[in-house]
């Protein structure tokens, strides 16, 4: 048979168990088996993975190329492999992933525009990415004992209740953009800002400690979303959010609401129309979320 040259440390079983390793379970045996043959096919060039297998390389430098090659053979099959999976298989970062995918996309298919659907990909993550900067820059100032009063916050609570905001907002994303991804960095920032309203108008009395609410004051009745004109006003300005892309996003929110309220298993009440009374009420229910 021939084999391309590579040195004993890497012998090519040796490359193929590790590439069926960063493939894992959720690649079809297909995916597994066309990308491997263009392993070999890059191995056989001289490519830069030959180079890797010649010496005693670190198992994420072949990780990195493998994973690109498996959600590439994915992506042509029309079967592709969850990028979490071969990220977390191959021991790499997204913005690895990424770059990795992008540069074998250019040895095995020279001339070819790069995949849509990958554009698309890195365009979700990083709209995703600037809203978890975001919003974990903003959780300390705005909900500084959590989603509780300060006299019963600790540090799980503070995590329990960042956890539950980041998932809302999740389950918006998918509720107004679909389960793909979907939108630019400034509608999914809007969308954040959304979720942080509906947070904020929750929140418990003695909750209510960040500095955001010297300029809410009282403008916020308990457990009332939207929040009042006056107070929204408000809260765009601190945020920097445009209202208008806000307003567009009403009815969206509102789903989000319901979704939570069946859920939780919260009623609607007359704190407005989408509000979800008893979502933040206490330390019990964020552990119950």
């Amino acid at each position: 048979e021939n084999l391309p040259p590579v040195c004993l440390a890497r012998e090519m079983s040796d490359l193929q168990q590790e590439f069926v390793r960063v493939c894992g379970e959720g690649a079809s045996p297909r995916v597994v088996e066309e990308g491997w043959a263009a392993v070999r096919g890059l191995l056989e060039q001289r490519d830069k993975l030959a180079n890797l297998a010649s010496c005693a390389q670190a198992p994420a430098s072949f990780g990195a190329q493998f994973a690109a090659v498996a959600y590439l053979t994915g992506l042509r099959l029309g079967e592709p492999t969850p990028v979490e999976r071969l990220v977390r298989n191959a021991g790499i970062s997204v913005k690895d992933f990424f770059g990795s995918v992008e540069e074998q996309h250019l040895r095995l298919h020279p001339g070819e525009p790069i995949p849509e659907a990958l554009r698309r990909l890195k365009e979700h993550y990083m709209a995703a990415t600037v809203a978890w900067k975001k919003y974990d820059q903003l959780f300390a100032t705005l909900f500084p004992s959590g989603f509780v009063g300060a006299a019963t916050a600790d540090q799980t609570t503070s995590d329990d209740s960042k956890q539950l905001g980041w998932c809302a907002f999740l389950v918006a994303k998918c509720l107004v953009f679909g389960a793909s991804g979907g939108g630019n960095v400034l509608d999914v920032y809007h969308l954040l800002v959304c979720v942080i309203e509906l947070l904020l108008s929750h929140l418990p009395l003695d909750a209510r400690g960040g500095a955001i609410w010297q300029s809410l004051g009282a403008l916020v009745p308990k457990e009332h979303y939207p929040m009042p004109a006056p107070a929204r006003a408000a809260l765009h300005a601190e945020l920097k959010a445009d209202p208008d892309r806000i307003y567009k996003l009403d009815s969206a929110v509102a789903k989000v609401s319901a979704d939570l309220r069946a859920t939780l298993g919260l009623q609607q009440a007359a704190g407005g129309p989408s509000s979800a009374p008893g979502l933040l009420r206490d330390a019990a229910s964020l552990r119950k979320a």
